[in-house]
């Protein structure tokens, strides 16, 4: 089964990758990261996960019960961060994650 992503952290520099985190299942959200220092990723398995920029070590992750495709963006209302990811459209998988309910939503989580 060759249905797997990864996020990786690449050295331009000194043309060598840093660090890398491996994913169960392609990614075809995007990625974004954070000025505090946290990489976010939306899987299509429903998984939200955030990681260290520095090392890739996986911080926290939620599953929302459904296919995310949409790229994770964060916005600020006055001093509080926020993190909203968009969920839709059905996985592709032909086998795996195939009970995820298909909906559109929009969910968003408070950052402290």
């Amino acid at each position: 089964d060759l249905y797997y992503g990864s996020v990786t952290a690449f050295d331009i520099a000194g043309h060598r990758v840093v660090a890398k985190a491996v994913t169960d299942i392609e990614i075809r959200s995007g990625a974004i990261v954070t000025a505090g220092g946290i990489v976010f990723t939306a899987l299509q398995d429903g998984w939200v996960v955030a990681y260290n920029d520095d090392t890739l070590e996986e911080l926290w992750r939620f599953n929302l019960g459904t296919p995310l495709k949409g790229a994770p963006v964060t916005y600020a209302i006055g001093s509080k961060q926020y993190l909203a990811v968009q969920s839709g459209g059905r996985h592709l998988h032909p086998v795996k994650f195939d009970k995820l309910e298909n909906s559109s939503y929009l969910f968003v989580f408070a950052l402290n």
